[in-house]
């Protein structure tokens, strides 16, 4: 019996080396994600008081507001690949994250400017 049960506690010994050695290859392979913040509310906020000043016209306001929604979602998935992070609302954050708010505001600030260029 007791060479059946050092066979086992050899085994699992074994077993739990391997295991702790394939988490410590994965977190020298894979790196714990990065978190970043992005205050999109007032994003969104500036943007809707932006476009009731300038335009009168609710057509046109929504169509603005449309290509402002488009636009923040393409420069929130670039900062994502750019910087290798999770991108999170700031209300649902973690402290601590770094908050890209004013990145993501230049950004869309340039791609909205060439998109209203390029208009006829």
């Amino acid at each position: 019996m007791k060479p059946l049960v050092l066979a086992l506690c050899s085994g699992l010994a074994g077993g739990l080396i391997a295991a702790a050695g394939v988490v410590a290859a994965q977190r020298l392979i894979a790196p714990a994600p990065v978190f970043v913040s992005v205050r999109v509310e007032e994003l969104i906020t500036a943007q809707v008081m932006t476009l009731s000043s300038q335009l009168d016209d609710p057509g046109q306001r929504a169509v603005a507001a449309e290509r402002f929604a488009r636009a923040l979602d393409v420069e929130l998935d670039t900062v994502a690949k750019d910087y290798g992070a999770v991108v999170f609302a700031s209300g649902a954050v973690v402290r601590g994250a770094t908050d890209l708010t004013v990145t993501v505001r230049s950004r869309l600030e340039a791609r909205l400017a060439v998109s209203e260029g390029s208009k006829p």
